[in-house]
């Protein structure tokens, strides 16, 4: 069984126009589905879920993924201008959990200690790494739609006894390191705010 689907792959390096008007940086989850929907490639997807599940809801709480979404407790993380309307919270649990890219938790020197979010895409000999706070809005989006697209295959491919236990031991997986680096990160974070409380004490 293939468990990882093919990566998108994203150019940070010019502006472009936005050849995909229905993605904005205040994409909702309602909105994604009917992208989804309206894609002539994605009708068998469709079908094969709800044979399963029955309709696609349009609220992400009542997809059958959710509950393995809600694994992964979030933190403030640096995004765009563009991107405060996004709901940040769905877009990182979709990135973190995901078993089609990796990602890293990086904190730098900011005064306000807020990390940022590395996406990172290996394909063959070819690899990517790009901070959620540098892509685009509407490239966000996109990936937004392949992240849901990802989970709802995944829930197709569970239905299968020997897919099912395979995918459920991998999203283990993936929930304890993001658990692991979660608590490193805020561990981090925690450390460097007493340095500097302790070095404004000798000021």
């Amino acid at each position: 069984m293939k468990i990882i689907f093919s990566p998108y792959l994203y150019h940070t390096s010019y502006k472009p126009n936005n050849p995909y008007p229905m993605l904005h940086p205040t994409l909702t989850f309602a909105e994604v589905i009917k992208i989804i929907k309206a894609d002539p490639d994605n009708l068998n997807m469709i079908d094969s879920f709800q044979e399963v599940y029955g309709p696609m809801p349009d609220q992400i709480q009542e997809m059958p993924f959710w509950e393995y979404l809600c694994e992964f407790e979030p933190i403030a993380y640096r995004a765009t201008d563009e991107f405060t309307s996004f709901d940040r919270e769905v877009f990182l649990r979709l990135t973190v959990s995901s078993l089609s890219s990796d990602y890293e938790l990086q904190l730098n020197d900011d005064e306000d200690l807020i990390p940022d979010v590395i996406i990172k895409v290996s394909s063959g000999d070819k690899s990517r790494s790009d901070k959620v706070n540098e892509i685009f809005d509407f490239q966000t989006g996109k990936i937004y739609v392949i992240y849901v697209k990802e989970q709802i295959r995944l829930c197709i491919e569970m239905k299968e006894r020997f897919n099912r236990e395979t995918i459920l031991e991998i999203r283990s997986e993936r929930i304890k390191t993001w658990k692991e680096r979660r608590e490193n990160l805020l561990a981090m974070i925690e450390k460097e705010a007493a340095r500097r409380r302790r070095n404004n004490l000798l000021l």
